[in-house]
């Protein structure tokens, strides 16, 4: 895996899979109003794809620079603004208008990505994740959590605060940040296609055995959705397939590390 010293970014790909035009338009206005004119958003929308693993490896190949910045983004979700915390208690809004308000860079979160990016061991970025590993459990079923999600319920907002941000061993599939040629370098298998969930997982600890590290970011963003049940079927036969893939029989976890430039 190629690990050159990148130059910083000007554009952003915003890559999406789904076909609900209503919610990648509101996805990809929300991440322009937040951006431009900091970074030039490119969204790219893959649409409705058999596999998250294949499509986007294939999206990056699809970039000229290895040193280009991905962000692949789920349909529903919307970065948080300071409209959307307002509803949340008092004590709640003062800390989180931190990471939402811009600085004369940008936000805090995209000026911490561009200085992460600008590292060669830097694999992937992330919203919430987990520190650890074990096999036969999601990402969140572990100890040590990092980061932050706030769901929309129809009984109101509901924050999901997991820990700290920080190295990870993996990020969730929610958002994940990257450069072009991190993806590139981590080509799918014969076996790949079709598994929907894990996927995140696989790029990560791929990132990770390859020597990269990955982050959570004080990126907040607002998801209409829950996720998945470790219960499903489809998510259990996946999970087959990444424990297959991977060898993996014992837990493992990242030694504990502070995100980098919190002081932005």
């Amino acid at each position: 895996m190629n690990k050159s010293t990148p130059q910083h970014p000007d554009t952003l790909y915003l890559v999406s899979t789904g076909d609900d035009s209503e919610r990648l338009e509101r996805m990809e206005a929300g991440f322009r109003d937040v951006l431009e004119p900091y970074a030039t958003v490119n969204p790219m929308r893959l649409g409705q794809v058999d596999s998250l693993r294949v499509a986007y490896h294939n999206a990056a190949r699809m970039i000229p620079s290895r040193d280009s910045l991905m962000l692949f983004v789920h349909q529903d979700i919307v970065p948080a603004t300071l409209e959307t915390i307002n509803g949340l208690p008092a004590q709640l809004q003062a800390p989180l208008k931190t990471w939402i308000e811009p600085t004369p860079q940008g936000p805090a979160w995209w000026v911490i990505l561009r200085k992460l990016a600008s590292q060669p061991d830097f694999g992937f970025a992330g919203v919430a994740g987990s520190c650890e590993m074990t096999p036969g459990r999601g990402w969140w079923q572990h100890e040590k959590l990092s980061g932050m999600v706030l769901h929309r319920r129809p009984e109101g907002l509901r924050v999901n605060a997991y820990g700290g941000w920080s190295r990870v061993l993996v990020v969730d599939g929610l958002l994940m940040a990257a450069r072009a040629g991190t993806v590139r370098d981590i080509p799918p298998r014969s076996g790949d296609p079709d598994h929907f969930h894990f996927y995140d997982m696989d790029f990560c600890l791929s990132a990770h055995n390859a020597g990269l590290k990955n982050w959570t970011l004080p990126l907040l963003v607002l998801h209409d959705s829950g996720g998945a049940s470790a219960s499903d079927s489809k998510w259990q036969t996946d999970m087959e397939w990444f424990l297959q893939k991977h060898h993996d029989r014992e837990t493992i976890s990242v030694p504990d590390e502070p995100l980098p430039g919190m002081a932005v």
